[in-house]
């Protein structure tokens, strides 16, 4: 599994990627000393032969400009990768982008949001560098979505999961909105939704994230978890059916006088891993 990270010092992109086996984490390098904005999106690519881990993330703004460009690392080993930048003049009001690898296309899908808030998901070839024309999910996100996806013999294998925008001034708290997704096996790679945009009434004090842990035909095939005030984060999982709601809910403290960012969900080996990281008060 690969994970990507801001460097608390740079603000850059650091990557790393985990062994289940060694249950170790490896330093990859870092792609870029650019300065970038929100969270690093972090995908594996298991069909292509070889190791190909991709890393997506938006580059901070300047001076002179104020929109953000997202940008991919195709890592084949340790400090050995290619950088690709999407020259559409970029995006603002944006908190970070997410990556996950769709196998029934052997392409790398992304989740983000507008300059208007609204969820948007996208594929990028990472054999030709290409990236495609995105398609909105049908609502609006208070941060970055997160994107999933799972084996080819889902019908629409891929989510897009993200916590609805601020109704109000001075609201802090969000509800779950998701939806199903496929991608196109053309060269346009067109995305297709589910008939409905899907919530429940989870309260999230964060963006979710969410993972395909498997196997399709488990009631805890997609996994997924959130961040609640203080040092409380929650999971929840669901089958791969497109009308099922999550289930499972279960919350998780991670100890009196440490207050939590956002968890990250991947998966290895069919286990949910749990990336998260806190501070004393």
């Amino acid at each position: 599994m690969f994970a990507g990270f801001k460097n608390s010092a740079g603000l850059f992109p650091s990557i790393y990627r985990w062994t289940y086996t060694t249950q170790a984490w490896d330093y990859w390098g870092y792609p870029t000393v650019a300065r970038l904005v929100g969270a690093v999106g972090a995908s594996y690519d298991f069909q292509t032969p070889g190791v190909y881990g991709y890393f997506a993330w938006l580059s901070g703004e300047t001076s002179s400009n104020p929109r953000k460009d997202i940008s991919i690392a195709r890592y084949s080993a340790a400090s050995t990768y290619t950088n690709y930048t999407w020259a559409t003049g970029g995006f603002t009001r944006l908190q970070g982008v997410s990556i996950a690898h769709d196998p029934r296309t052997d392409v790398e899908v992304l989740g983000f949001r507008d300059d208007d808030g609204a969820v948007l998901v996208s594929a990028f070839n990472g054999n030709t560098g290409l990236f495609h024309a995105s398609s909105s999910a049908g609502g609006y996100s208070g941060d970055g979505p997160t994107v999933t996806c799972g084996p080819a013999s889902i019908t629409r294998n891929c989510i897009v999961v993200w916590a609805d925008a601020a109704t109000s001034a001075g609201t802090t708290l969000r509800t779950l909105r998701w939806r199903h997704f496929s991608v196109g096996t053309s060269a346009s790679h067109l995305i297709t939704f589910s008939t409905s945009l899907v919530s429940q009434g989870y309260i999230q004090f964060g963006p979710p994230s969410i993972s395909y842990m498997g196997p399709s035909g488990d009631i805890c095939a997609f996994q997924l978890t959130w961040k609640n005030p203080g040092s409380t984060q929650y999971t929840a999982c669901k089958t791969t059916a497109e009308t099922t709601l999550w289930t499972n809910g279960q919350s998780h403290s991670v100890g009196a006088g440490r207050r939590i960012n956002s968890p990250r969900m991947g998966s290895s080996f069919e286990a949910s891993e749990q990336l998260n990281t806190w501070k004393a008060y």
